[in-house]
């Protein structure tokens, strides 16, 4: 029997969207906490700086 798992590695430019606007926190940190919640997400995290640094996130998705 074999098993074959894809994992998929997404880089995201999404801002760092400074503030807090009616109690929602800034964009990146409400981006995480939403992430961190799907199934399919095994990582999240900032991206390297050639990659857009703390304005994009690498997703590692299965």
């Amino acid at each position: 029997m074999s098993v074959c798992l894809l994992i998929i590695c997404v880089v995201l430019a999404h801002d760092k969207g400074h503030g807090e606007v009616l109690g929602q926190t800034t964009l990146k940190s409400r981006l995480f906490q939403i992430l961190q919640q799907e199934p399919s997400v095994m990582a999240i995290v900032s991206a390297q700086p050639k990659d857009g640094g703390l304005e994009a996130s690498y997703i590692l998705v299965s």
